[in-house]
């Protein structure tokens, strides 16, 4: 039996609690977004203290060395993003969409601009998901979210080679053990969640629950993802190894294993940095002049190399998806 009077009490004492809650949200929120500013900020501080070791000199003995090999990096950009449309296309296959293949890629284009404006580009599914009807896109962010974890894995798997071959080639690189405890860790997390989120009955955990019926909904496709977005993952991340070193030789660094196992461990460190937007621009090139400065003594060469990759790599084709992202749409599927 109800006690007359408690009703609203009941109420009252609800709403207390889910004013609570979403107060506790708010400032979880706030508190990450000022860890990623700090983080940003840091970083920048570093960069600015490193730019200024540059002398003019420096910037004015700049010059494309060997032209071939950035006409090649640039060209590849065309390999990068086709793989990756590659995923998009077979995710969204296997999720059961008809759509047409040129509505998959402008999707895949202006995901591009919505990654570019948030954080670690995690936002890429805001773009992709507006081609799809709002009962539809639930699917459309968890199978672009699958995506990202299997390029996840392969970011922090060659970051391990990467880190074990400099390690052994008695390379300086500060805090290498603690990165490979971390990369050992994330790997294995990253990898444990990739191959069970497909197997496992996930409405038994209880912070699923409330979405329990679209989390179960794409377990199915997730089955027949694993291999291929795995495979084509590590392909395209070899592409950016490849893109990134043409680059560097292309403005005058000499190519060397310990370059390739420098940029594995680059990219690692700069996937494990949180950043706020465009990309890791400023967190790369930071980074690059840290880790590559170690065997690159030119650190111009390092800057525009690693400027360049992200103008051919996101920056045009950002560019390119603004355009799809703004412009009117009908909703398939």
């Amino acid at each position: 039996m109800v006690v007359p009077g408690s009703i609203p009490r009941i109420i009252l004492s609800s709403t207390i609690i889910m004013n609570s809650t979403f107060e506790k949200l708010k400032v979880q929120k706030s508190l990450l977004w000022l860890v990623k500013f700090l983080v940003f900020v840091f970083v920048l501080y570093q960069l600015v203290k490193r730019l200024q070791k540059i002398s003019l000199d420096d910037f004015s003995s700049l010059a494309i060395v060997k032209p071939i090999y950035i006409i090649i990096a640039m060209t590849l950009v065309f390999v990068n993003w086709g793989i990756e449309a590659l995923k998009w296309y077979i995710t969204i296959r296997k999720i059961g969409f008809k759509t047409s293949n040129s509505r998959i890629v402008q999707s895949l284009l202006s995901g591009i601009s919505t990654g570019l404006i948030t954080p670690n580009r995690i936002g890429n599914f805001i773009g992709r998901m507006l081609y799809f009807k709002p009962k539809k896109r639930a699917l459309v962010v968890l199978g672009t979210l699958y995506g990202n974890l299997a390029q996840f894995i392969a970011t922090v798997f060659f970051g391990m080679i990467g880190l074990y071959f400099i390690k052994n080639n008695s390379i300086q690189f500060e805090y290498s053990d603690t990165l490979i405890v971390l990369s050992i860790f994330l790997t294995t997390l990253a990898v444990l969640i990739y191959f069970s989120y497909p197997f496992i009955w996930l409405t038994n955990i209880p912070i699923l629950r409330s979405k329990a019926n679209i989390i179960q909904l794409f377990r199915q496709p997730a089955k027949r993802l694993v291999i291929p977005l795995l495979i084509l993952s590590g392909c395209r991340y070899l592409v950016f190894i490849l893109q990134f070193a043409l680059l560097l030789i292309g403005f005058g660094a000499m190519f060397s294993h310990e370059l390739i196992y420098s940029l594995f461990v680059l990219y690692l460190v700069s996937t494990l940095t949180p950043t706020l937007i465009l990309g890791k621009l400023v967190v790369r090139e930071t980074l690059a002049l840290l880790i590559l400065g170690t065997i690159i003594f030119n650190p111009v060469i390092i800057l525009a190399a690693s400027f360049s990759l992200w103008l051919i790599n996101l920056g045009f084709p950002a560019v390119v998806g603004l355009y799809f992202f703004l412009k009117p749409k009908t909703t398939e599927e």
